[in-house]
């Protein structure tokens, strides 16, 4: 079989640097500035390329947002620390990894804050958000399913406790301009602690929908 033409290679390797700088560069914009309000000029400038050669990679800036959320880190690194903490103990398990998401989350908060926003109006970026969000609690609810099995956790829902954890770490993350710092951690083990072990006193438990005599 015959080499790659090194010019082709090289020209490749260009293209995909562009293209790296490009979405770097709306991650810092829309960010900074929010979707509608940051230009493809802004972002164009931002990554040192000229103007018209953002459509050449993303035909409108829906399509750069959708090439942004593709991007996201959270589900790898769920499947990752999920691999991990496999068969250890959820109670010592659950608050490592959570720790660990809200730190991603935390991290890209503001373009997660873009891409929610932006899903009321996008139907292609709205589709992409819901099939990320699918694609999480799926993860979470065959987690939860295992420690069921396992008999770590009584006869729960799988996917409702996914639910309850994604709304956790995404409302935490979304909140923590307004909690004073160091503070994120605390209340996060707090919520996990309440997610593991529920606010009734184990004496006065009863089960989901019964009622006081």
């Amino acid at each position: 079989m015959a080499e790659p033409d090194g010019r082709k290679v090289r020209a490749a390797e260009r293209r995909e640097e562009t293209r790296e700088r490009l979405l770097a560069a709306a991650l810092a914009v829309f960010a900074e500035q929010g979707f509608h309000a940051g230009t493809t000029r802004a972002i164009t400038q931002r990554a040192g390329v000229a103007d018209g050669l953002l459509f050449h990679y993303f035909p409108t800036k829906a399509d750069l947002l959708l090439a942004v959320l593709a991007r996201d880190p959270l589900g790898p690194e769920m499947r990752r620390l999920l691999q991990e903490e496999a068969g250890r103990p959820i109670a010592e398990a659950l608050p490592r990894m959570a720790r660990r998401w809200l730190a991603v989350i935390r991290a890209h908060r503001a373009v997660t804050r873009v891409l929610l926003q932006e899903a009321h109006l996008e139907p292609q970026v709205q589709h992409a958000v819901v099939a990320l969000a699918l694609d999480i609690t799926e993860l979470l609810a065959g987690y939860f399913a295992e420690r069921v099995a396992a008999g770590e956790l009584r006869p729960i829902d799988p996917r409702a406790a996914a639910h309850l954890l994604l709304q956790v770490l995404f409302g935490l993350g979304m909140q923590c301009m307004t909690i004073p710092d160091g503070e994120e951690e605390r209340v996060l083990d707090c919520q996990i602690d309440l997610l593991l072990h529920g606010m009734l006193a184990s004496a006065g438990r009863r089960p989901a929908g019964a009622t006081a005599n």
